[in-house]
């Protein structure tokens, strides 16, 4: 598995494993793999032991999260989350009584309807944070949803007909201090690994390779780009999943690209892969939020995007960086070569950009938003049993 990304697991002390305390948070998130849902999650938990907010954490047994807190020394309920019997749900629903949880905290789908049966089985107060713009039926069940973004939210109240005084909009935090001076050896190192001259334009794309994230669309702009700018190379950074990923490897070898494109598979180390770029080139058909962007943009690095989802509240077009429609090589191809033409463009974006990350996605004022949510949620619980 994975190891802690480095540039985070020094900042923040490890506890025993065995050491027994009460938790006012129990943070439940499902999926075996890596996504940006999980990495929230993850960086959460240890966010908040940092700042003293207790926190004990459910996750699927052997997966990256349950991984991730091993090394770290973090005690978590290890859980398949099943929904049925419901055995699962009264073992967690036990420990939540005995550790005095306050609230539960859910990511992703099944940890969500996992959550959803804790409140109308057992009585907990229940927060869910959609990732996604899913149409799911438990959402409206819930104490309180989270949106990554203004569209989610949205989607959630008209889809999902999550109630206005029942949602709010709080974006992911951007570590800035991780996106910001990684030295100038380690990134001439990392580019050198990756067998790039030091002439060499660097193009890269984050995200695990799946339809909804479009590399493909990418791949298929290149060869207008190689025309004008031969030294371009791309980095394609995040694990395959499966036939999808073996189309975007067929493509390439039909283009004859195979020179110019890196298949860089999962890395830990994002903020060295951001600095390594010339431009980071999101392709998303569909996108929630747009984490990648966000980072690459806290990274100093110019983006050219997708006009889709959340990206565009992140990404403003000629002044964050450039928009593309989804699913357009030519207009794809076309932004991008604008892009390495113009080294002022390049500057001005990147800059702009960076400063409209650090000032709205700011740790301090995510971490604030959030327990202010669970106080909400708490006190508004109180209230109705005082009430009775």
């Amino acid at each position: 598995m994975p190891a802690i990304p480095r540039r985070h697991a020094s900042e923040y002390p490890a506890r025993n494993r065995a050491t027994q305390m009460s938790s006012q948070v129990l943070m439940i998130a499902s999926g075996r793999g890596f996504n940006g849902a999980i990495k929230y999650a993850y960086e959460l938990v240890v966010d908040f032991r940092r700042q003293g907010v207790e926190v004990l954490p459910v996750c699927i047994p052997d997966g990256w999260l349950s991984h991730q807190f091993d090394a770290a020394g973090v005690e978590y309920v290890p859980s398949p989350l099943a929904r049925y019997p419901l055995t699962e749900l009264k073992r967690v629903a036990a420990i939540a009584r005995e550790r005095q949880i306050s609230i539960v905290h859910t990511h992703n789908s099944r940890a969500h309807s996992f959550g959803v049966l804790l409140k109308l089985l057992h009585g907990l107060p229940v927060v869910a944070t959609a990732h996604q713009r899913h149409i799911q039926l438990h959402w409206c069940l819930n104490d309180y949803v989270i949106a990554n973004s203004d569209v989610t939210l949205r989607s959630m109240r008209r889809f999902n007909f999550v109630s206005k005084s029942r949602i709010r909009r709080i974006y992911y935090p951007i570590r800035d201090r991780f996106f910001h001076g990684v030295p100038p050896a380690e990134m001439n190192t990392a580019r050198t690994a990756w067998g790039f001259a030091p002439t060499d334009r660097v193009l890269g794309c984050v995200g695990n390779v799946s339809p909804r994230k479009s590399q493909l669309n990418l791949i298929r702009a290149l060869p207008s780009v190689l025309r004008e700018f031969p030294n371009v190379r791309l980095v394609i950074v995040g694990d395959d999943h499966g036939a999808y990923a073996k189309t975007c490897r067929q493509a390439v070898e039909e283009l004859q690209l195979q020179g110019a494109v890196r298949w860089l598979g999962h890395q830990d180390d994002i903020p060295l892969v951001m600095s390594c770029l010339d431009v980071c080139v999101c392709t998303p058909t569909e996108e929630a939020f747009g984490l990648t962007a966000a980072e690459a943009l806290a990274s100093g690095v110019p983006v050219v995007a997708s006009r889709v989802g959340g990206l565009r509240e992140i990404v403003i077009d000629q002044e964050t960086g450039l928009l593309v429609p989804p699913s357009d090589p030519r207009a794809l191809s076309t932004a991008i070569t604008r892009m390495l033409n113009d080294a002022a463009l390049r500057e001005r974006l990147a800059r702009e950009g960076r400063q409209r990350v650090r000032r709205l996605f700011r740790e301090a004022d995510h971490t604030a938003q959030l327990l202010d949510v669970y106080q909400t949620v708490v006190g508004s619980r109180r209230h109705a049993a005082h009430g009775r």
